[in-house]
């Protein structure tokens, strides 16, 4: 299994979208060639 690291700001980018867009992830990861994926929000980014 091959793993790509894809930071969740850029796929709603790629469909013209703002990055804090979340809803559009299942669409933009449609363009991808993956299988699934897993979002990891970490609260010490936030300081």
């Amino acid at each position: 299994m091959k793993k790509h690291l894809v930071s969740s700001a850029t796929l709603p980018l790629a469909l013209k979208k703002a990055f804090y867009e979340y809803q559009y992830l299942p669409e933009a990861l449609k363009m991808l060639p993956v299988d699934g994926m897993e979002l990891v929000f970490l609260p010490e980014w936030d300081h």
